[in-house]
């Protein structure tokens, strides 16, 4: 049961990454102005790198854990867990895409 909770956390708290990321990237030239030059490539790199971090630890933090604890099987069943959980939020966003456009 704990599996449960604390993959669908995992999977709830990227979800909100996801939307914050994509909220500054859908208003970023109106907060921040055009830039332009040598920057825009360096900050869109660095957010890669950032949100690979991000999404690396909310997704394998806990699994990896749970391995290096010896609990083997419970470390697969976290990471597909989270696989599943993160698949029906996709679906779920796809349908409300779809029935508001």
């Amino acid at each position: 049961m704990k599996n449960i909770f604390y993959s669908f956390v995992s999977a709830i708290s990227l979800t909100a990454y996801i939307v914050l990321i994509s909220f500054v990237l859908s208003n970023g030239e109106y907060w921040f102005g055009k830039i332009g030059g040598f920057w825009p490539p360096v900050i869109m790199i660095s957010l890669l790198v950032f949100s690979v971090l991000v999404s690396g630890t909310l997704s394998f933090g806990r699994p990896v854990w749970l391995f290096l604890e010896g609990h083997k099987k419970s470390a697969i069943y976290s990471f597909f867990l989270t696989a599943l959980w993160m698949l029906i939020i996709l679906i779920s966003i796809f349908l409300i895409a779809i029935i508001t456009s």
